[in-house]
């Protein structure tokens, strides 16, 4: 995200057609001091999700620890991912979810008023229990999942913004190069 002077909110560039090209625009119209808030790589973040995945369904492994709807909680041996529940109970979520590649968790696009959790930028990791790190394609398993389900229906997600960090760039000129990945 990116945030200049004045601004109360970071301008997300995670979900636009072009990421690479409005981050650059950004950098050059906002004016100084500039933040950059930046999101660990998603694929290291799956890879570091099945690890825990096939860690925790070996015998031996410990139980999985739960948490109470609304409250972050660190998963057992993997201090720098934060998950937690929502209960929802209405038919309709109100969320919005986008994938990515066919192999990924569908990430959080969309929440409705009123709810602070999830947040836009999360990753839905379980549906009813079900974790879907191990899906051919998570995101259409969520969907599967949540229409097939009664309610109240109980989803998994791992909180991104824990593993954000921001970086101020006082000057005009930043000292640092990007690279369009896209």
């Amino acid at each position: 995200g990116v945030k200049g002077p004045g601004q109360t909110d970071f301008e997300y560039i995670f979900f636009a057609d072009d990421p690479y090209q409005l981050l650059v625009d950004l950098i050059t119209t906002v004016g100084r001091p500039v933040i950059l808030r930046f999101l660990p790589n998603p694929r290291r973040l799956q890879e570091l999700q099945r690890e825990r995945d096939a860690f925790l369904h070996s015998p031996g492994a410990p139980p999985t620890p739960t948490s109470p709807p609304h409250t972050p909680a660190a998963i057992a041996g993997d201090s720098t991912l934060a998950r937690y529940e929502v209960s929802f109970e209405g038919e309709t979520l109100g969320l919005g979810l986008e994938c990515g590649d066919t192999d990924e968790l569908p990430v959080v696009s969309h929440v409705p008023p009123g709810l602070d959790l999830p947040r836009v930028g999360d990753l839905l990791e379980a549906v009813a229990g079900e974790l879907l790190g191990s899906s051919e394609d998570p995101y259409a398993r969520a969907i599967d999942l949540i229409m097939s389900s009664g309610r109240p229906i109980v989803l998994g997600f791992v909180e991104m913004r824990s593993q954000t960090y921001e970086l101020v760039f006082p000057d005009h000129t930043l000292g640092i190069t990007l690279v369009d990945n896209g």
